[in-house]
């Protein structure tokens, strides 16, 4: 699975235990907001780059999460 792919699999999979919505109030609709699911996933990985650290493989494993990580900045 490509790091953009985990990234959105895993906000997909907080956004259900953190669905909100939003009014907006330029486009006078209401819209999902993420924001929550986003930083839940960010949690999430940093804890599996720490993780990383300290098992072998450290640099593939390591550098996919950060990889990841930034996937998930983006969304």
């Amino acid at each position: 699975m490509t790091p953009k792919e985990k990234a959105e699999e895993l906000v997909d999979k907080f956004f259900e235990y953190n669905y909100m919505t939003k009014w907006d109030s330029i486009i006078h609709k209401w819209i999902e907001d993420n924001n929550s699911a986003k930083q839940c996933a960010l949690i999430a990985v940093e804890e599996l780059i720490e993780e990383a650290y300290f098992t072998n493989g450290y640099y593939n494993r390591h550098n996919y999460w950060q990889e990841v990580k930034h996937e998930i900045e983006k969304l």
